[in-house]
């Protein structure tokens, strides 16, 4: 499925209202202006225990933005269990399309 059809889960992390699918989203996939990130998975708890550029191994899922979640200087933030900035499903979904048109509301 291609990214522009697939139906994406809204979530907030830290502090930044996203989508999120369990699949790999490329960077290739990404329209400009918006921002890819990947979850990482605990080896031990199986749950998200940190946002990244980039993840190869326990990849969680990916994470698309209209806003930066990290900086030039950041390459990861780490989740605690009680972290405020970990993933928070927000139960509704929608595709790209829609989450870029929210912007222009």
């Amino acid at each position: 499925m291609t990214v522009e059809l697939e139906e994406f889960e809204k979530i907030e992390v830290n502090g930044t209202e996203a989508l999120f699918t369990n699949r790999r989203v490329f960077e290739s996939e990404i329209p400009n202006g918006l921002f890819r990130y990947d979850l990482r998975e605990s080896d031990e708890t199986g749950r998200f225990c940190a946002i990244e550029k980039n993840v190869v191994v326990n990849h969680g899922g990916s994470v698309i933005t209209k806003t930066p979640i990290l900086s030039n200087d950041t390459d990861m933030i780490e989740f605690t269990d009680d972290d405020a900035m970990s993933p928070n499903f927000l139960g509704e979904t929608c595709t790209l399309a829609e989450f870029i048109a929210e912007s222009v509301k």
